[in-house]
């Protein structure tokens, strides 16, 4: 059986994704509920918060001295998107790690290759600013600006965004929800159904900004991408180094931009 066919031939289906997912949702809302009942005040003011701030810089407002209860909040949701769709194919002996395109095959040249992309792509992205020497990038926010959390938190959670949420999106959207799409509605709106969902649920479609709406097209483009690169080598390891890759890349963005280097 060749790698194509690998994907459409899965045992699960579209309900185990919806099952899952929202299992993963429950498990972290039940987290975030649990912190703000134990180390949280009873009332909640949230007209100080900006319009799209998110749920980690409100967590982390009010658990206050006690951030490694957010930290660790954040870790759990994003390993949950490793472990519990492999758990699932494990306890409904749908197959094993290899069926969700976890190859141990030319890993390392798969890898390689994703970071040899991010890196391109990350440059040409760069070129307008070192080209005109105005700076495009957003403004950093206020949240991480400021003096609220400090380089013990934004390590960690920088860690975390940038390696362990790409391997547990990685296996979650493509890996597992993919190929559940595409055998039930053919390849090319499998990936689409699947990119959407995935843009989605990082939740930037919702901001209501230029830059929001640029970089929801960007990540409707990278969806696209790393789901035809594991479409046609069947290898998550592929999309997995690019997404790290790239998000590193981002975060070295982002730190430049706060010293001033592109001002």
């Amino acid at each position: 059986m060749n790698k194509s066919n690998e994907i459409l031939n899965v045992k699960w289906g579209i309900t185990d994704v919806v099952v899952t997912f929202f299992l993963i949702i429950l498990i972290y809302l039940s987290l975030v509920i649990i912190s703000f009942k134990i180390f949280s005040p009873t009332h909640i003011d949230f007209s100080h918060f900006e319009k799209n701030s998110e749920l980690y810089s409100i967590l982390l407002t009010y658990l206050k001295k006690r951030w490694y209860i957010v930290i660790l909040c954040l870790m759990i949701n994003q390993l949950l998107y490793t472990f519990v769709p492999i758990l699932w194919i494990k306890l409904r002996k749908f197959g094993s790690l290899r069926t969700l395109g976890l190859r141990s095959d030319r890993w390392l040249i798969y890898f390689f290759t994703g970071f040899i992309l991010a890196l391109c792509l990350k440059l040409i992205l760069l070129l307008p600013i070192i080209i005109t020497g105005n700076n495009i990038l957003p403004k950093v926010p206020k949240f991480i600006a400021s003096n609220q959390i400090n380089y013990y938190i934004n390590f960690s959670r920088a860690i975390i965004v940038s390696i362990i949420g790409p391997i547990g999106e990685s296996i979650f959207f493509i890996g597992f929800a993919f190929p559940a799409f595409a055998k039930k509605m053919g390849i090319k709106t499998g990936a689409i159904v699947t990119t959407i969902i995935f843009t989605l649920c990082h939740g930037i479609i919702f901001s209501h900004n230029q830059f929001s709406i640029i970089n929801t097209i960007w990540i409707l483009f990278n969806g696209l991408l790393v789901i035809y690169l594991y479409w046609k080598r069947h290898s998550l390891l592929l999309p997995i180094g690019y997404f790290v890759s790239f998000n590193i890349f981002v975060l070295i963005s982002v730190i430049l931009n706060i010293r001033g280097v592109f001002h």
